[in-house]
């Protein structure tokens, strides 16, 4: 059976609009420090540089493949935003 235009269109549109979080609590994490922690003791312990954006992506999606892009593309978003704050919020202790 043939799926519709429309109805391939509508679904696909519904994917755009998906909660990140839920997304990464269905995937194994529960909230964006795991998935930062993640990110940091698998894609960048395993790089014998730092990486740049669309490198950590393809990192992460070669770690994880069950991850869709969009949920790639908001842990390194996320990780980035985390990195971001600490360089300008030095930590006190």
């Amino acid at each position: 059976m043939r799926t519709s235009f429309w109805a391939r269109l509508a679904r696909s549109a519904g994917r755009g609009r998906r909660d990140p979080r839920a997304a990464l609590r269905q995937v194994g994490f529960a909230d964006e420090e795991q998935s930062t922690r993640w990110l940091h003791e698998v894609v960048d312990a395993r790089a014998d540089r730092s990486l740049g954006k669309l490198e950590r992506i393809r990192a992460v999606r070669a770690a994880r493949p069950d991850l869709t892009l969009s949920t790639a593309v908001y842990i390194v978003d996320q990780v980035e935003a985390r990195e971001a704050r600490d360089v300008r919020e030095p930590r006190e202790g």
